[in-house]
This record gives structure tokens, sequence and C-alpha cells, in this order.
């Protein structure tokens, strides 16, 4: 089963996300929290995603936003799969030309794991929480798309486990 769902996402990688060059930490397991760091450069296109694997299953608190510790948004997309399941993020910059963002803000769950974030083809609701089972992967990447001005970008989350 697990290595099944480990398929599904190199598949996700390789076919659902728009990646020129592409980074991956190796899989790093984690038994709680976990720190998500993702970035990326422009011209040249490079990715360093985040990729981690749950050693023990549990709830965690599905984060609403991302924050940008250096670099901007823009208007650009995040993706973070969760075990089975996609969740999208945009960047919070009001007007490409002249703000700044400083978050990707959680838009929505796609009903479709291969589709990307600009298809917006999300469920109806959010659930505030998901179930991560052992050798559940979690893999979060910076999709770009409608940041004409940007530079390189980091940012981070906290995936927290739910309080029992």
């Amino acid at each position: 089963m697990k290595f099944i769902q480990l398929a599904l996402l190199l598949s996700v990688a390789a076919f659902g996300f728009n990646t020129f060059s592409n980074e991956t930490e190796s899989d790093v397991v984690y038994e709680g929290d976990m720190k998500i760091q993702s970035s990326r450069t422009y011209s040249p296109d490079s990715f360093n995603n985040f990729q981690a694997l749950v050693e023990y299953g549990r709830f965690y608190e599905i984060p609403e936003e991302i924050d940008v510790v250096s670099g901007d948004a823009g208007q650009g997309w995040y993706s973070l799969v969760l075990g089975e399941r996609k969740f999208c993020y945009r960047g919070n910059s009001v007007d490409d030309a002249s703000s700044v963002g400083n978050q990707f803000i959680l838009s929505g769950e796609l009903l479709n794991l291969y589709d990307d974030c600009v298809s917006e083809n999300f469920d109806d609701e959010i659930d505030e929480f998901i179930y991560l089972e052992e050798g559940d992967v979690v893999f979060g990447v910076i999709d770009g798309g409608a940041c004409f001005k940007c530079g390189p970008i980091e940012v981070e989350a906290d995936l927290l486990q739910a309080n029992d």
C-alpha cells in the first residue's frame, strides 16, 4: 500500500507540477510536528521541495497559511500533498505589479490529486484536520504561476499534531 502511495506521489511530482529541475530533500521520517520548508529560484527554474514520511498514524491540523520567509509569493501557488489529498495555497499579493505577497493562503482542496492548483477544481468544504497513516507522504512545492517579478523565494509552515 505504501509503495503505491510513493509511486502516486512520484507521478504527481513528475506530471502534476510544472517543474524544470527539481531537488527534493531525502525522505525524513517524522513522529510528531513537522516544519515544512520549501524554496524556489527563477531563471533558471529550480526547486527545493519538502518531502517527509509520517512515522505514526495521527491527526494533523491543516495549515491555513504558508509563510514567506524571504522573497515574494506574488499570486503564485503552493501545493501541499498530505497522504492522498492535495491542498492549494495562493499567494496573497493583491496586485502582482505593485504589492508583495508575504503568505500563501489556503484556497482549497483539489477534488483530483492529479490536478494543478490553477484548475481551482476545489472541494466545497475544507476539513480542519486530516488523519495521516504510518508511511503517508507529506510533499510541498512552490508551483509559481502568476509571479512575474519573483526572485528566489523561501517558505515555511508548521504541520502540527492535533490535540488529543
